[in-house]
């Protein structure tokens, strides 16, 4: 048996708990986990909408680009960019790290646009593809002195809807206005 301790004594401390090493690891791997994580998810979490501010592609949101001081969203297909919105050719300068003084090129990046700022372009395009779809058409009419009239190309272009004349194959588009224009379709 053990003697009572004697009034005021104190009892000797308790041996310090050995801290697992497992604890330590853990903690580490969280850490660093976490470390990964935000530095991975940085710009979904902290990155411009489109629209935006910005100063380099990093400032913007992960799929999108800094162009003069603007975030916008990479496409490579307007059903990328959201309903009312284009998927549309750009062509900006690149310079190597954000310095100009060391030279810089120019490279092409496909980027969603509203179909306003889409409209001029695309209108251009259709003129360009309408007047190759006329020049298919009157090559096909030879010399023959019942060549498609203007007015009658015109109507037959118009009875194909916008989407197929845009990305429509021009020999297919130049059968169809014929087609259409001679009342087969």
């Amino acid at each position: 048996m053990t003697a009572p301790a004697p009034v005021g004594a104190q009892a000797a401390p308790a041996p310090p708990k050995k801290k697992s090493p497992v604890a330590g690891i853990l903690f580490l791997v969280a850490f660093v986990g976490g470390l990964i994580a935000l530095a991975f998810f940085y710009r979904d979490l902290f990155g411009s909408e489109v629209g935006g501010a910005c100063t380099a592609e990093s400032d913007c949101k992960r799929d999108g680009i800094c162009i003069s001081k603007k975030c916008y969203r990479k496409c490579k297909e307007d059903a990328d960019c959201g309903e009312g919105n284009a998927c549309g050719s750009t062509e900006v300068s690149v310079t190597p790290g954000g310095n100009a003084a060391k030279g810089f090129s120019f490279e092409h990046v496909n980027v969603c646009f509203t179909e306003e700022q889409m409209a001029p372009a695309r209108a251009k395009t259709e003129q360009k593809k309408k007047q190759t779809v006329r020049g298919l058409v009157d090559a096909a009419y030879g010399m023959r002195p019942d060549k498609m009239p203007a007015a009658t190309f015109d109507a037959a272009w118009q009875k194909i809807p916008e989407e197929e004349r845009r990305k429509g194959d021009d020999t297919e588009l130049a059968n169809r206005v014929m087609r259409i224009a001679a009342g087969k379709e």
